[in-house]
């Protein structure tokens, strides 16, 4: 399955069930990054700063709520 920015539960989709994940990542409880070939990037970076924080939920809340739609990934529960 393709892994998409925003998408913390890997299940191919940005739904509510990516927001406690997100909020866990944005507090550093919850290790999001991903290794694909030899780069490494953290799925709950939306805006692409490093780093996963409260300005990412807010992006991918946006996302689920179908305003401003993160190119590349699925739309819908």
């Amino acid at each position: 399955m393709a892994q998409f920015i925003g998408d913390l539960t890997n299940d191919g989709r940005i739904t509510m069930a990516d927001i406690p994940l997100c909020l866990s990542a944005a507090a550093g409880i919850f290790d999001d990054s991903v290794v694909v070939g030899n780069v490494t990037y953290r799925r709950g970076d939306v805006n692409g700063d490093g780093s996963t924080t409260l300005e990412d939920l807010g992006l991918i809340l946006d996302h689920i709520n179908g305003v401003n739609l993160i190119d590349g990934v699925i739309y819908g529960a």
